[in-house]
């Protein structure tokens, strides 16, 4: 079963245990990197604003991944085996656009290396410049099971592939 998952960057490590309290231990997720932790939520029975309305803000602040940290997210995935995607927020219609952005990414899958990673921010950047096309989310599969990591910080994995998640997203 796929579970939603909100992240949030924490200032102080004792604010799990508030956490804890808030949401219930099931529902507090911790990660690798002590800075982050996550809320499980089901978006039919418990909104994301009715969560965020819990959240001590004094404490932590959402989980926002900027294009340059879902391209390192995309490094550590490839690093740690798996064959990630990245979504633009945007539907590139040219078809040579689309393949250059293609072959960026699966060159940066071959061999995981910053200078591939540089190929591939390159050619994210020229998108952005010429179709106003950001990076939106880094998908990778486990197990042919999808796991996906949104630029907002929402996270949905299935508990199978939550630990292999939990590693891709020690990037830092």
């Amino acid at each position: 079963m796929e579970r939603q998952v909100k992240l949030f960057q924490v200032f102080n490590p004792t604010v799990f245990n508030d956490l804890i309290r808030i949401f219930g231990q099931e529902n507090v997720v911790q990660f690798s990197d002590p800075s982050i932790v996550g809320i499980n939520y089901d978006y039919s029975t418990s909104k994301l604003p009715k969560i965020m309305g819990k959240i001590p803000f004094d404490q932590v602040q959402q989980y926002i991944l900027t294009p340059t940290e879902l391209l390192k997210l995309m490094l550590k995935a490839s690093d740690c085996g798996f064959r990630p995607t990245i979504s633009l927020d945007v539907e590139i219609e040219d078809e040579e656009e689309k393949e250059n952005l293609e072959k960026a990414i699966a060159q940066l899958k071959r061999s995981p290396s910053d200078s591939n990673l540089k190929i591939l921010k390159n050619e994210l950047e020229r998108l952005e410049e010429d179709y106003d096309a950001f990076p939106n989310a880094v998908t990778f599969r486990v197990d042919n099971e999808r796991v996906r990591v949104q630029s907002n910080g929402i996270l949905l994995a299935s508990d199978k592939t939550i630990d292999a998640a939990k590693d891709v997203l020690s990037y830092h």
